[in-house]
């Protein structure tokens, strides 16, 4: 017997999977795999055209039934999976942390609030598209309760004097809030020593380092312990916020999620500095008048411990992000609307769009005008790149109805090589050597699959499975909303173009990246990971 856990946890590995790999053919309602003399059938609930599929969890080696754990055995034997024990052991404690969020929510998440800190807190499933979208191998079970949003952990944060002479930040040159830790923490800055936050479960793994006990003993960094305030983790967990906090903060953690260990990298905290010093430019100042819906949550300074060659140590290092909600907003993290129903009640997307009084379509129209078509702009008319993802989106809301967006996470900002030329010998943070100055195909590449594939078509397969209105419908919308910008004449449509009349789409192969073992944050290729789908629109659309 399937339980509603191994449901969950079976539909991102399958859905990612399939969205990578061909060898199956499709006879509703079963997927079928042929190996060798075996035939693997999976049952269906409901077929996705754009590869959201839902499963009844019956699935079938010949004529016998598999359980959970017999199926993913199978997999590891059907398909080239490097360390197959790994692999099965990720998966597992990924359904363990689904299962242990679930029956968290049972109790104490029946009714989501569209607010900030209410949806960062209920992302209980994960990553859509992903064999181990809870995957925290690193973590022990207490450590879920603590550090983990979908458990509703709350903690306090331990914080370092650190002297001059090994203190590194950087940040923006239109950054002026120089004290910003004074701004959150109990302590304050003196005349040789600067402070450092210091996340309580990290901090054992800083302290094991031999350089940082070095420094302990010569007195270089000084042992604060912990200030007064309470953190809750977001959805990504290495980043925590306070209501009433300035700023929040993100961290380093030696901690292995998705396809990354989750280490700060230099090269992605300054993109946090080139969109801050790119947003405060005249360059897009005509911009920010035309759509003042989107709000760039930005990232402006990072900080961290230099080791004795004077080279930044990677697991000290931390963010400092802006905080501009309160806990009185309407507003929705996007995977948090368009994960499935965790449970017998509706879903918050349902009861959204009931709120507003819309149609589902009208509703998805609303979404695409106001959280989706201002990055679209951005894009084609100024050259900058912000890899929305559903969760680095967060919708703004007005009596359910989407009115905005914010975007978060500026290390999945670039910008168009051609584009942003003209501005690039004023705004000198934008080098050619932080990987993230692009040239038209590769930006193409990558911003499709953030946006649209990981965002749009997430909230299409969402309105689909939460409203039973067709996908067709939802994508006739999404196509209407790309002919009516493809109208202007002050865009480049060459993006626009690409999303309506290529037939395959980039989409990140998370399933093989996985199973490979690639550690996405240090591939040298970003496309390496990255595999063709069928565009939807080209498909089904005839657009």
């Amino acid at each position: 017997m399937w339980t509603l856990t191994d449901t969950h946890s079976i539909t991102p590995l399958l859905n990612s999977l399939f969205l990578e790999w061909k060898d199956y053919t499709l006879d509703l309602p079963f997927i079928t795999i042929n190996h060798q003399q075996d035939i693997i059938r999976i049952e269906l609930k409901k077929f996705s055209k754009i590869g959201h599929h839902q499963y009844t969890g019956n699935i079938y080696l010949n004529e016998r039934k598999l359980t959970f754990n017999e199926f993913i055995q199978c997999l590891t034997e059907l398909l080239p999976i490097n360390d197959k024990s790994s692999f099965i052991n990720r998966v597992q404690q990924s359904k363990d942390c689904i299962e242990v969020a679930l029956n968290f929510n049972g109790q104490h998440f029946k009714s989501i609030k569209p607010t900030f800190e209410h949806t960062e807190t209920a992302l209980f499933l994960g990553h859509s598209l992903h064999p181990t979208p809870k995957s925290r191998s690193e973590f022990k079970k207490e450590d879920l309760f603590r550090y983990s949003p979908e458990h509703g952990g709350k903690f306090q944060v331990s914080w370092f004097k650190v002297h001059k002479s090994i203190y590194y930040e950087e940040h923006s040159k239109c950054f002026e809030d120089v004290m910003w830790a004074e701004e959150i923490s109990d302590f304050k800055y003196d005349n040789d020593f600067y402070l450092l936050p210091i996340h309580p479960w990290q901090k054992e793994n800083i302290l094991n380092l031999s350089v940082i006990k070095k420094y302990l003993e010569q007195n270089l960094i000084i042992d604060l312990g912990e200030d007064h305030r309470y953190w809750t983790p977001t959805s990504s967990l290495r980043t925590i916020y306070n209501n009433d906090a300035k700023y929040m903060i993100k961290f380093s953690l030696d901690l292995k999620m998705t396809n990354s260990v989750r280490h700060l990298l230099v090269h992605e905290l300054k993109r946090g500095i080139q969109i801050h010093e790119v947003s405060k430019h005249p360059y897009l100042e005509g911009f920010f008048k035309e759509c003042p819906q989107l709000q760039i949550i930005q990232e402006p300074c990072f900080a961290g411990i230099l080791n004795e060659k004077k080279e930044p140590i990677i697991q000290t290092l931390i963010m400092i992000r802006e905080n501009p909600f309160n806990s009185s907003d309407e507003v929705s993290l996007l995977a948090t609307l368009t994960q499935p129903e965790t449970n017998e009640a509706k879903g918050l997307l349902s009861k959204l769009i009931i709120q507003s009084e819309l149609s589902p379509q009208l509703w998805f129209e609303k979404f695409l005008k106001e959280a989706i078509a201002p990055f679209l702009i951005l894009q084609g008319k100024y050259g900058v790149l912000l890899g929305a993802h559903q969760q680095n989106l967060i919708l703004k809301l007005e009596n359910g109805c989407p009115i905005g967006a914010y975007f978060r996470d500026c290390h999945g900002a670039g910008f168009d090589a051609k584009k942003i030329d003209p501005i690039r010998g004023e705004v000198t943070s934008i080098t050619s050597d932080n990987g993230n100055v692009l040239d038209q195909e590769v930006s193409h590449y990558l911003f499709a699959y953030y946006l649209i594939i990981n965002s749009v078509f997430n909230m299409v397969s969402a309105i689909s499975h939460q409203t039973l209105v067709d996908e067709e419908a939802l994508l006739e919308v999404y196509k209407n909303s790309l002919i009516d910008l493809k109208l202007r004449s002050d865009l480049d449509t060459s993006f626009i173009d690409y999303l309506l009349y290529s037939p395959e789409l980039k989409h990140k192969g998370n399933f093989f990246c996985t199973a490979k073992n690639i550690n996405e944050n240090t591939s040298r290729n970003p496309l390496d990971i990255y595999t063709s789908i069928n565009n939807p629109l080209r498909e089904f659309i005839n657009a």
